[in-house]
C-alpha cells in the first residue's frame, strides 16, 4: 500500500505540470486574441486562472473548508471585492482563485522570477514595486481603475509569505486604492491538516513557502510527500469603505486585527 501511494504521488507530477503548461498556453493564446480589447482580456485572464486553479487543487487533493459553512460561491460572485488575505504559500493563490475570478497584486520580484513570473503574468497579475516611492502613486491608480471597473482584486498586504506563526504586519501603502464605495472582503487562510495529521512544526514546511526556500524543490516535495491537504478559507465581515473621511491607516489596522484574530483563534 505504501509503495502504491508513492507511485500515485509520482504520477501526479507530470499531470500537474501538464495542467500548468495548458494554463500558460491558453493564457498566452487568450491574451493574444483579446490583445486589442483590454476589458475582455482581463475577464479572460480571471476566468482562465479560476478554471485551472480548480483543476490543480483537485490534482493536488486540496480540501477547502469554507467558514461560514453556508458560503455559496455563486452568490458572492455577483459582487466584486477588494480581497485582503494573509499569505502562507503559493497555494493561497489557486485557493482564492478557485472561488473568485480575481486579479492578484504581485511584487515586481515575482515578475522577474523564472517560471513563477510567467505563471503570474499569464494569470493577469498586477505587478507593483512596493519599495519605490516613484512608482507607488501610478501603481495605486492602476489598481484603483481595476477595482472601479468591477474586477475582484486580491492583495496580500504582508508583502511576503510567513512561516505560519502569526500574521505579519500589513504594509499600508496599497490600501490607498480602496475608496469610492469599495467593499473590502477580508479572508483568513489557515492550513489545518497534512495527510490527515494536524499541521505542526515537523510537517508545516511541506505547505508553507517562505524565506529563501527554492520554489521547485518545495513544489516537488509537496507533490511527493502529501496525499491530502485540508485548509480553512474564512470569509470575514465585509467592510464598505467610503471615500469621504477615508483613513488608510485606520482601515489597514482594522483589517489586520480582524484577520490576525481569526488566524490565532
Amino acid at each position: 500500500m505504501r509503495y502504491f501511494n508513492y507511485f500515485k504521488r509520482f504520477c501526479r507530477i507530470p499531470a500537474v505540470f501538464f495542467l500548468i503548461f495548458l494554463f500558460v498556453f491558453s493564457g498566452t493564446a487568450g491574451g493574444f486574441i483579446f490583445s486589442f480589447r483590454k476589458r475582455k482580456k482581463i475577464q479572460f485572464y480571471t476566468q482562465n486562472t479560476s478554471f485551472f486553479s480548480r483543476l490543480i487543487i483537485k490534482a493536488l487533493n486540496i480540501k477547502i473548508r469554507t467558514v461560514p459553512y453556508f458560503f455559496i460561491p455563486h452568490e458572492l460572485e455577483q459582487k466584486k471585492f477588494f480581497i485582503i488575505s494573509n499569505h502562507l504559500s503559493y497555494l493561497d493563490i489557486p485557493v482564492i482563485s478557485s472561488f473568485f475570478h480575481s486579479l492578484f497584486i504581485s511584487s515586481i520580484e515575482i515578475k522577474k522570477t523564472f517560471f513563477l513570473g510567467k505563471i503570474a503574468k499569464t494569470g493577469g497579475s498586477v505587478f507593483v514595486e512596493r519599495r519605490s516611492l516613484k512608482t507607488i502613486q501610478s501603481d495605486i491608480e492602476k489598481i484603483s481603475k481595476l477595482l472601479n471597473s468591477g474586477f475582484n482584486t486580491v492583495l496580500f498586504p504582508e508583502g511576503t509569505t510567513s512561516n505560519g506563526e502569526k500574521v505579519l504586519p500589513f504594509k499600508k501603502s496599497l490600501f490607498e486604492t480602496a475608496g469610492d464605495q469599495t467593499e473590502i472582503l477580508p479572508i483568513c487562510i489557515q492550513y489545518i491538516e497534512i495527510n490527515k495529521e494536524k499541521i505542526n512544526d515537523k510537517n508545516k514546511n511541506l505547505v508553507y513557502w517562505y524565506g529563501k526556500m527554492p520554489f521547485f524543490r518545495h513544489f516537488l516535495n509537496l507533490m511527493l510527500k502529501t496525499d491530502e491537504i485540508l485548509l480553512e478559507l474564512r470569509l470575514l465581515p465585509v467592510l464598505k469603505v467610503e471615500r469621504e473621511g477615508f483613513d488608510r491607516k485606520n482601515i489597514c489596522e482594522k483589517i489586520y486585527e480582524t484577520i490576525s484574530r481569526s488566524y490565532l483563534n
